[in-house]
C-alpha cells in the first residue's frame, strides 16, 4: 500500500471530535458517579436504622436495669448490716438509747431510705423513718406505748425529744413485712402496698432474725416509697427524649422517668385507693407502649428481654424494649424503655441533607471545569492535527501555532524542528536502512545469548526460592510483589506464582488497602538498613506459626532503593521453649515464695513459747537465786537469745529472697554510727585480746542518706565474723571514698575493708563462701557454731543497696573483706544541725524511770504469755486485767477504766488489728476511742507493724519482748 492509499483510507473511516470524546465520558462518569454514592447513601443509612435502634434500645436497657439492681439491693444490705448488728451487740434492744442511735444513724447514712426498723415476736417495734422534709422521725411501739404507735422527732445525735405522732393499735405482727420475713429464712421483698402513714405506694425488704437454737428474735424491715423509685429512675437519662418506667406483672404502673409527678393510685367507685395500670397512665408514651405491649402474642407474660416493637405517636416512631427484671429477690417486675426515632436519627437526616448539597456543587463545578479545560486543550490540538496531514503529505513547511501555555510553545516548537528534521531524515533514510540491518542481525544474537543466560538465572533463582527455609517475599519500591518462595504461597493457599506478581503484597496477605502498619519495609526505606522483628498475633493467627522477620532494602548500583526483601523464619519451638522457660521461672519463684511463708509462720510458731520461756527465765533472774541457779537461767536466757537471732537470720534470708526486704533511707551520720558499733564489739575483741581498729579518710562526708540498721547488720556481721576467727593481733576497718563516682553529685559510693589475721579461707571455698548455710568445713561449725546464714544475708543486703562484697583469703593467711554500698548526699540543714548521736539500729544504753501504778488491760489468749505479762506487770506495781478475746475486751473497756491495753495480735474470734478498729471507732464507747495501745506479735515482719499503725495502734513490740522494751514503750505513752 502506498501513501496515498494509506491516507485515504485513514482519512474516510468514520471519526468523532476529540472535544466531544473528552467532554462527554467526564460528565457521564462524575454524574452517574454522583447519583450511584448519593443512591447507596441513603439505602444504607436507611437499613442501618434498626441495627443502630436495636443497638441503643439493649445498651440502654442493661444500663437502665444495672442501676436499678444497684438501687434495689441497697435495703438488702442494709437488713444485712442490721442483722449482723444485732447478733455481734453493737445493736442492744435493751437500751433505749443505743436503738434510738442505731437506727438514726441507718436512716442518717442512706439518705434513699424512708423507713428502718424491727419488730418482735411479742409485737415490740423499733425503728426510725424520714419525713419528706427529710426530717428523721425516731419510732416506738409495743408494751410501752400501750399498743400504739410513737412517732418522736430528733436532735442532731439520734435521741427522741418530742412526741410528733400517734397511731392507735399498731402491732407489726400484722403488717405485711413482718409475716413475709418471718415466712422464710431468706432476704425478701414485700409485694407493692399503701402505706398507712405516708400515703404513698411502698414496698418493704424483710429479713428475719433467729437465735442459736432457730428460734425467730424478729424481723428487719426497710421501706422505699414508689415516690423514691420515681425520683431514682428521673436522674436516668435514657437519650434525649428517651423514657423509662416500671410495672408489675398485672400492669400496673410502678414508677416512670417523667419528671412531673405521675398518677399511681386512683379512687374507685366506692372511694377506695386502687393502682393505675400502666395503659392507663396519663403519660401518652407509657400509655401507647403499655398497650402495645399487652396487645403483643401472650400479653405481659410474653415479655423478653430480646423482643423489640415499634409504634407511632403524633407521627413520631417510638422505638419500646421492654424486658423483665426479676433480679433482686422478691421482685417481678418489667422494665420498659422508650425512645423517640428522632433522637437516632437526627443527625443522620440532618448529614445526609448536607452530603446531597456537597455531591450536588461538586458535579456542576466538575462539569463546568471540564468544558473550560477540554476547550483549551482540543483547539491547539486540532491545529496540531492539520500540520501533521501536512507533513504526511511531505508539505514541510507550516505556519506558526499562538497560545499562552507553555506546553502548547513547546510542542510548536517541536513541530517546527521535527519538520526539519523529517526532511533530513528521509534524505538519510536510505543510508542507515543498511547499516540498521547489519545492526538488527548482531542484536538479535545477542539477545538470544542473553536470554538464555536469564533463563538459567532465574531457574536458580527459583531453585533458592522454592528449597529455602522459612518465607520469601521480594517487593519493588512500590510493594508490588516480584518474587515470592513456593513455602510463603502454599501457607495462603494460592497455588500458582504468577497470579501474585505484579500485585499489591499488603492487598494478598493481609487483605489491606494500604501499608500494614506492623510492616518493616518503610523503616528499611528510611534507615537503608535491614530490620528484625517478631510476628504479630495476627500474622501468626493467619501462618499458624510464630515467626522472626527479617527485611532489608534492595539498593540498586546507583546507590538508589528499588525495593525490599522479607524473610521470615520459623520460631514456633523457640517460643514454645520460652513459654516453658517462664513458666519454671514462675513455678521456681511461687516454691520461693511458698518458702518464704513457711519460715515467716514457723518463726511465729516458735517465737510465741520463746516469748514465754524469756520472759520466765527473765522473771526468775530478778527473783532470789543461788549461784548455781543464777549461771542456770542465765544459760537459758543466753542460749534462747542466739536461738532467736538464728531464726531472725533465717527470716531476713527468706525476705530478701521472696523481694520482701526494703531499704529505709534517711540522713545518719557515718562518724556516730561507726564508733557505737566499734564500741559494741570492743568489748568481744578486748576479751579475746585482739585490738579494734577504724580508720575514716578525710573525703568521706560526715553524714550521708541511706539504710544505717542495713549498714550496722553488714558490719556487725564481718566483724563479728573476723574477731570469732581471729585468735591474736588486730582487726583493722577502713573507710574510703569511691572516685569512680565522684562527677556524680546525686550517688555516694563509699568503700568499706574489715582486715583480720585470723585462720584464713581455703581457696576452693572462696567462690561458695557468700552461699547461704555454707561455712568452710564442718569442723569449724563445730568450732565455732552458726548456720552459715550471716555471709549469704551481708551478700544480699550489699546487693540491696546497689554494690558488691568479695573476698581475699587463704588457709592460715587471714581475710580481706572489701565491699561498696551507694548512699545519697545528707540534707545540708540536718548536717548544720547535729546535736548528738543518731540511732542507727544499735542498742541505746538509758537508764529505765520508775512508772507510776498504771491499770492495764491485757488482751491476750495465750495462757502462757498472760502468765509471764502478769508477773512483770505486778512485779512493776500495776493493776492488771485479762481479755482473753477481742470481743471480751470490748465488753471490758466498755464497763471499766484503763491507762492502757496490750493488744495481742493473733486471736479467736476477731484479732487484735480488727479489735483496734472498733476501739478507735467508738466500738466500746468514745470515753475509750483514744486510749494508748501497743500491738503485741510474734510475727517479725514489718508488714504486720505498718498494719498496726493503720489500725490506730500507739506502737508496737514483737514476741519474745523484753521487759526493757516493754517498760521504754509503756513510758513512752503514759
Amino acid at each position: 500500500m502506498n501513501y496515498k492509499n494509506f491516507l485515504s483510507n485513514l482519512t474516510s473511516n468514520p471519526t468523532i471530535s476529540l472535544r466531544y470524546l473528552i467532554i462527554l465520558p467526564v460528565v457521564f462518569i462524575i454524574v452517574s458517579s454522583t447519583l450511584s454514592i448519593a443512591w447507596l447513601a441513603f439505602r444504607d443509612v436507611r437499613a442501618s436504622i434498626n441495627n443502630i435502634a436495636k443497638q441503643l434500645r439493649s445498651e440502654v436497657i442493661a444500663r437502665v436495669e444495672d442501676r436499678l439492681v444497684e438501687y434495689l439491693e441497697l435495703p438488702l444490705r442494709v437488713n444485712e448490716l442490721n442483722v449482723h448488728a444485732l447478733e455481734s451487740g453493737l445493736l442492744r434492744l435493751d437500751e433505749t438509747i443505743n436503738v434510738q442511735h442505731y437506727f438514726y444513724a441507718i436512716i442518717k447514712t442512706y439518705p434513699s431510705l424512708a423507713y428502718s426498723f424491727f419488730g418482735t415476736p411479742d409485737g415490740e417495734f423499733y425503728g426510725a423513718r424520714r419525713l419528706p422534709d427529710n426530717e428523721i422521725q425516731i419510732v416506738r411501739a409495743g408494751s410501752v406505748t400501750k399498743g400504739n404507735s410513737y412517732n418522736f422527732s430528733t436532735n442532731a445525735l439520734g435521741d427522741a425529744v418530742e412526741l410528733k405522732q400517734e397511731y392507735k393499735n399498731f402491732d407489726p405482727r400484722t403488717r405485711p413485712w413482718y409475716q413475709a420475713g418471718a415466712a422464710t429464712a431468706q432476704a425478701v421483698w414485700t409485694p407493692i402496698y399503701r402505706h398507712f402513714v405516708i400515703k404513698d405506694l411502698a414496698l418493704t425488704a424483710s429479713k428475719a432474725v433467729y437465735n442459736s437454737d432457730g428460734k425467730l428474735k424478729g424481723v428487719f424491715g426497710v421501706d422505699y416509697v414508689l415516690g423514691q423509685i420515681h425520683q431514682f429512675l428521673n436522674t436516668i437519662r435514657v437519650s434525649e427524649n428517651g423514657y423509662v418506667y416500671i410495672m408489675d406483672q398485672n400492669g400496673d404502673l410502678i414508677a416512670t422517668s417523667s419528671s412531673a409527678n405521675s398518677v399511681y393510685l386512683k379512687q374507685d367507685k366506692e372511694g377506695k385507693f386502687v393502682r393505675v395500670p400502666a395503659a392507663e397512665s396519663d403519660i401518652a408514651l407509657v400509655k401507647a407502649s403499655a398497650n402495645l405491649l399487652k396487645e403483643q402474642a401472650g400479653g405481659l407474660g410474653a415479655v423478653g428481654k430480646d423482643r423489640l416493637m415499634s409504634f407511632k405517636l403524633e407521627g413520631e416512631i417510638e422505638y419500646v424494649q421492654a424486658t423483665k427484671f426479676d433480679k433482686v429477690n422478691g421482685l417481678n417486675w418489667i422494665l420498659v424503655t422508650v425512645v423517640p426515632e428522632s433522637d437516632i436519627m437526627g443527625r443522620i437526616n440532618q448529614n445526609n441533607q448536607n452530603t446531597l448539597m456537597v455531591i450536588l456543587f461538586i458535579a456542576l463545578f466538575a462539569i463546568g471545569l471540564g468544558f473550560f479545560m477540554t476547550s483549551k486543550i482540543v483547539s491547539p490540538i486540532e491545529i496540531f492535527c492539520q500540520d501533521a496531514d501536512r507533513l504526511a503529505q511531505g508539505k514541510w513547511s507550516r505556519e506558526q501555532v499562538y497560545s499562552h501555555a507553555t506546553e502548547i510553545v513547546h510542542l510548536d516548537r517541536a513541530f517546527q524542528a521535527m519538520s526539519w528534521q523529517l526532511k533530513e531524515m528521509f534524505n538519510r533514510q536510505k543510508e542507515q536502512s543498511d547499516i540498521i540491518t547489519k545492526q538488527n542481525q548482531f542484536l538479535e544474537k545477542r539477545v538470544a545469548e542473553r536470554t538464555a543466560e536469564l533463563k538459567q538465572a532465574t531457574l536458580r533463582l527459583k531453585a533458592f526460592f522454592d528449597n529455602m527455609p522459612g518465607h520469601i517475599n521480594v517487593v519493588d519500591r512500590d510493594y508490588n510483589i516480584i518474587g515470592v518462595s513456593r513455602g510463603l504461597l502454599k501457607t495462603f493457599g494460592i497455588d500458582e506464582r504468577e497470579s501474585v506478581l505484579g500485585l499489591k503484597c499488603y492487598e494478598i496477605f493481609q487483605g489491606n488497602t494500604s501499608v500494614c502498619e506492623h510492616c518493616s519495609l518503610p523503616k528499611c526505606y528510611e534507615t537503608r538498613q535491614p530490620v528484625i522483628r517478631y510476628s504479630i498475633p495476627e500474622e501468626e493467627k493467619a501462618t499458624g506459626k510464630a515467626l522472626q522477620i527479617y527485611a532489608g532494602p534492595i539498593i540498586d548500583e546507583n546507590d538508589e532503593i528499588i525495593g525490599g526483601m522479607e524473610y521470615a523464619a520459623d520460631i514456633t519451638e523457640l517460643r514454645q521453649l520460652e513459654k516453658e522457660l517462664i513458666q519454671a521461672k514462675e513455678t521456681a519463684e511461687a516454691a520461693n515464695h511458698a518458702k518464704s511463708e513457711f519460715l515467716a509462720r514457723m518463726s511465729h510458731e516458735i517465737r510465741t513459747p520463746m516469748n514465754a520461756i524469756l520472759g520466765m527465765t527473765q522473771l526468775s533472774l530478778k527473783s532470789d537465786l543461788n549461784g548455781d541457779q543464777h549461771i542456770y537461767l542465765d544459760t537459758i536466757y543466753k542460749s534462747t537469745n542466739h536461738l532467736l537471732s538464728i531464726i531472725n537470720d533465717i527470716l531476713d534470708l527468706s525476705k530478701i529472697e521472696a523481694g520482701r526486704m526494703e531499704l529505709n533511707k534517711s540522713d545518719f551520720y557515718l562518724l556516730d554510727c561507726l564508733n557505737n558499733l566499734m564500741d559494741t564489739l570492743n568489748g568481744l575483741a578486748i576479751d579475746k585480746g585482739l585490738s579494734l581498729n577504724l580508720t575514716i579518710y578525710d573525703d568521706v562526708p560526715k553524714a550521708v542518706k541511706g539504710d544505717a540498721k542495713k549498714l550496722r547488720q553488714i558490719l556487725l556481721n564481718l566483724v563479728g565474723n573476723s574477731i570469732k576467727f581471729t585468735t591474736s593481733g588486730s582487726i583493722n576497718i577502713t573507710v574510703s571514698l569511691d572516685k569512680s563516682l565522684y562527677e556524680d553529685h546525686n550517688k555516694i559510693s563509699l568503700i568499706f575493708k574489715i582486715q583480720d589475721k585470723g585462720c584464713g579461707i581455703p581457696e576452693n571455698m572462696l567462690d561458695h563462701i557468700f552461699d547461704a548455710f555454707t561455712q568452710v568445713d564442718v569442723s569449724t561449725q563445730r568450732k565455732h557454731g552458726g548456720t552459715g546464714l550471716g555471709l549469704a544475708i551481708c551478700r544480699q543486703l550489699v546487693e540491696l543497696m546497689q554494690g558488691a562484697i568479695k573476698v581475699e583469703s587463704g588457709l592460715g593467711q587471714g581475710a580481706t573483706f572489701t565491699f561498696n554500698v551507694m548512699f545519697e548526699p545528707a540534707d545540708l540543714n540536718f548536717i548544720e544541725s547535729k546535736d548528738g548521736l543518731i540511732d542507727c539500729g544499735l542498742p541505746q544504753k538509758e537508764e529505765l524511770k520508775p512508772l507510776k501504778s498504771l491499770s492495764i488491760l491485757l488482751v491476750e489468749d495465750n495462757q502462757f504469755n498472760i502468765l509471764v505479762a502478769q508477773k512483770f506487770l505486778l512485779s512493776e506495781g500495776h493493776k492488771v486485767t485479762v481479755a482473753e478475746n477481742g470481743f471480751l475486751a470490748l465488753e471490758i473497756l466498755a464497763n471499766n477504766s484503763f491507762d492502757i491495753v496490750l493488744m495481742d495480735i493473733e486471736m479467736p474470734g476477731i484479732d487484735g488489728f480488727e479489735t483496734t478498729r472498733h476501739i478507735r471507732e467508738g466500738a466500746a464507747g468514745k470515753e475509750v476511742q483514744s486510749i494508748p495501745i501497743i500491738g503485741l506479735t510474734a510475727h517479725a515482719l514489718s508488714e504486720y507493724k505498718d498494719r498496726g499503725f493503720e489500725v490506730g495502734m500507739d506502737d508496737y513490740l514483737f514476741k519474745p519482748i523484753s521487759f526493757d522494751e516493754l517498760h521504754r514503750a509503756i513510758s513512752k505513752l503514759i
